[in-house]
This record gives C-alpha cells, structure tokens and sequence, in this order.
C-alpha cells in the first residue's frame, strides 16, 4: 500500500503551484473508457469537463495517499517524511493501469484516445450510463502509479498486507515496503489505490485490517483507486462499489455491478493503462495543468489502443539457442517504470531475465519513488553468464553509476563484438552507449533532452528504433512499446501482438 501526502512545493488549501503547460508538451491521452472515476458532489468545470474536487482539498493540512498493492514495496522510509502508504501483496502486478471512465455525480465521462475529446454523458438528462461498454485496458506496474504520484510532489509511502516488508510482485519482481497495514490503522489519507494481480489482489481481498481502512477511507467521501483485477477481487468483494460505477480487467467485468452512486472512486483495467491511471489521480489531486506537466517528459503515445512501433534499419533475425536469457542491469537511480515493465513484459513472453546490480549490495533505489528493487544477482555473478540480450533501463543517475563500471561496459562491448542484442532506453543509450563507442554506425534514439549527444540524431524522433543487434527507446511512456519491440524480435510478432492484447495495450 502506498501512502501519498500532497508535500512539496504545495500551494493553498494543499494544492500544489503549477505553472502553465508550455506550448511544446504534448497533451497526454487516454483511451477509450480506461479508467472509471466516481466522484462526490461539489464538482467544478475545468478544461470542458466536470472535474471534482475532493472534499479534503479544502483543509489545511494534506492528508496521505494511500497506494494499495500486494507485490511491490519499499522498506526504508521515503526521503520525504511523511510518506504515503502502499499496501502490497505476493502476487500483485507491479503496476497496472487501464482505460480511464470516471463517473461524477450526475456526469459520466469517458475518454476516448483516438482523439482528445471529452464526452460527457448527463444522467439527470436521462442518459443511460450503464449501456457505456468499457473498452481498451492497459495495464503497467504498481511502480507506475508510486512514480508519477512522486513526481507530481506527492509523498508516497508502500505498505504491506503480508507479515514480513520484503514482498514479491508478479512474475519474481522482488522490494521491499516502507511499513506494513496493521500499522497504519489509524491513519487517514487524501487516496487509497489497489494494484491489481489475480494473486495479490486475492490476498489483499483477506486482509480484514486493510478492508476496514478503505470502508473508512470511502465512506468518509475520500478518493479511492484501484486497477487490474483488485476492483473486482477488493472493492466488489467488500460491498465498497455499491453506489459507484467502475470498471476492471475485462476478463472480470462480470463480477462488477451496475450501481450509480454519488461518491469517488477511479478504477481502470490492466497493465497497459497504468500510466494513464497514475496520471489521472495525479489530476484528481491536483488538477490538470499538473497532470499535463508530469505527463510531458514521459512522451505518452500519441494514440491509445493501436499497435506499438517500431522503426527498424538493417533488419536481421536475433537467434538464441533454446529460451531467450536477458540481463536487466540496475542501479540505484534507475528509472523505475522502466526496468520493471522490461522484466515484467520479458518474463511474461517467456524470456529468462536475469536482474543483476551494478551496486555494492543487491537492494538498490529507483530514480524517482525510491522504490528498494531486490535484484537477484550482483553484476560479479552475471559477468561468469553468458546473455542473448543486455538491456539497460535509463534514469540519469543510474546511467552514470552504468557508464563508469568498467564489468559492464566491458560485458556490453563484448556482446556487441560477438553479434548478439543489446539496447539501452532514456538516458542510457546517450550517457552509456555513445561514450563508449556502442552506437557507432548505428541508428539510435534516447531521451529527447539528451539527443543532442548522440552523433547521429536521424533517428532520436522515433519511439522504438532497431539497428541490427541494437535496440533503444526513448523514455517512461515508450517502455511498454520498447519491451514489447523486445519480444518481437526475440520471439516472433506473433507473440508480441497476442502478449500486447493480454496487457489491454491493444
């Protein structure tokens, strides 16, 4: 579970300053019903479309925000003192987000991707919101949601619904949490979020301390979120979605009522909307200008729903003898989204991924939440394997921490030497690859603030570009089609589509 004060930089009535969106940030988008919010009374225009506002706003003192998951965690406090909570469990997607439908009161609005309206249904009028199918999921990682919340300038804290702080997330993604549920009790928060995961969210539907929170947390008209399959599993399960429209992982959607009610609650369907889902409880909290703001150096796509892309230059096949072996290298300030959507995605298609630290100890901390990722070998071990692929995340201090270990770099000239795939997103492939020669005569994109170091800038516009055995991309919002590129090319487009759809990013 994680925790969420509106903290830094914060304006009146707990309303952080925000400055207005400049020309050149591209609007982020959601797709076609992705997430549900139902929000309380007291709603006020903003952009065109009814925007509530949440009743706490108006206090002078910011309450938390609660980040609930079952499978990701962070055990030291965050920097920020104090910090949101984010119940975690074994089994639970690292981070999920999925088309967004909010409901308001007497309005229900649905995003639609493919352009940038805003429809607004009006139910006093006699509109039937119930006849609204939802469509389109995405889904991501818990981390999503704890990152953009971070980056918004809220304090976030992940908290467990299991005994011990170390958790394990989906597919053998391990960190640890910040504190546990039964400690924070009595607490209160401005939001409580729930990651999905058929797992995690069945053990989070158990945990009766962490249900008597939310029950609390709801009934008091206070913001609640959930994702994937905890919708269905937690909230349904409780009786909290009495009164309240919602939506899910597709695959459960049966389980979900058709109640109308008048209180808050944002909900969204999988893995390939978590972004989408963070960002809209970012302007939930804080409004849309700050959404716009956080959302612009991710470089969303620019369409939801369509297939992902990739702009690819001598084209040859990447072969691997038997199961495909990745090395995912981290390092303290590694940017979070990233290197877990790559292990997360690989390890779904099937890859054998291998997560080695370039750190003195195998616990590092992400760039921005400073989520404490467990990684399950130190680099020392991973130089005695051998790899199909070495991929690194970006983040800017973990791309210095990469270019200046001469094990790896060593490890990275020698599988390019040999003809075998490597490839780097965000900051790495201009402050990791360039410096030490591994992009020349290729074609390469990275973080667009940082493609002027590359010496060959006729590809950074591209989202996904492939040079022969190099692969990079550009930044938070591409990882999810940087990964999926992955599978692609080490497994077959089949495989990729079919695990894309499975993610509701298709």
């Amino acid at each position: 579970m994680a925790l969420m004060n509106r903290g830094r930089g914060h304006g009146p009535n707990g309303m952080a300053g925000v400055s207005r969106r400049p020309a050149s940030m591209t609007k982020w988008r959601r797709g076609p019903e992705q997430v549900r919010c139902k929000a309380s009374k007291g709603e006020k225009k903003m952009g065109g479309a009814s925007v509530a506002r949440l009743g706490r706003r108006g206090r002078e003192r910011a309450e938390p925000l609660w980040l609930l998951t079952e499978a990701d965690g962070n055990e030291s406090p965050h920097p920020q003192a104090p910090a949101p909570a984010l119940p975690l469990d074994r089994g639970q997607l690292q981070a999920q987000v999925c088309h967004i439908v909010i409901h308001r009161g007497d309005h229900y609005v649905s995003y639609h991707g493919m352009d940038e309206e805003i429809y607004i249904h009006d139910t006093s009028k006699g509109v039937d919101i119930r006849q609204k199918k939802i469509e389109g999921v995405r889904k991501y990682k818990a981390a999503a949601a704890a990152d953009i919340l971070d980056r918004a300038g809220a304090r976030v804290t992940v908290a467990t619904a299991s005994e011990g702080l170390v958790v394990e997330a989906g597919h053998g993604v391990r960190f640890a949490a910040d504190g546990r549920v039964a400690g924070l009790e009595a607490e209160e928060f401005d939001l409580i979020v729930l990651p999905g995961g058929m797992k995690g969210s069945a053990n989070l539907g158990d945990c009766k301390q962490l249900e008597k929170m939310v029950r609390k947390h709801t009934q008091s008209g206070r913001l609640c979120a959930a994702i994937g399959a905890a919708p269905a599993m937690v909230l349904a399960r409780w009786g909290v979605l009495k009164g309240f429209t919602a939506t899910c992982h597709p695959a459960l959607l049966g389980r979900l009522g058709d109640d109308d009610g008048d209180r808050t609650v944002v909900t969204s369907q999988g893995v390939g909307t978590a972004i989408e889902f963070a960002l809209e409880l970012v302007e939930q909290l804080y409004g849309e200008l700050k959404a716009h703001e956080v959302a612009g150096p991710l470089y969303m796509r620019p369409q939801q729903g369509g297939k992902y892309s990739i702009q690819e230059y001598n084209q040859i096949q990447w072969k691997c003898t038997g199961t495909p072996r990745v090395l995912v290298p981290v390092a303290n300030g590694s940017e979070e989204m990233e290197a877990l959507n790559l292990i997360d995605v690989l390890r779904r298609a099937g890859a054998r991924v291998t997560v080695a630290s370039v750190e003195d100890t195998p616990r590092i901390l992400t760039r921005h939440y400073k989520l404490n990722l467990i990684a399950d070998v130190m680099l020392e071990q991973a130089a005695e394997m051998e790899f199909d692929l070495i991929v690194m995340p970006g983040g800017l201090p973990g791309a210095l921490k990469f270019t200046s270990s001469e094990k790896l770099v060593g490890m990275l000239k020698k599988q390019a030497e040999s003809g075998r795939p490597y490839g780097a997103i965000c900051a790495s492939p201009a402050y990791v690859l360039e410096p030490h020669g591994l992009l020349k005569g290729k074609k390469a994109t990275s973080f667009p603030p940082m493609a002027h170091l590359l010496t060959d800038q006729s590809a950074c516009e591209y989202r996904v570009v492939v040079d022969g055995n190099l692969i990079t991309s550009r930044a938070p919002g591409t990882a999810t089609e940087f990964a999926l590129a992955i599978v692609e090319k080490l497994f077959g487009e089949e495989k990729a589509v079919a695990l894309a759809k499975e993610l509701v990013f298709m």
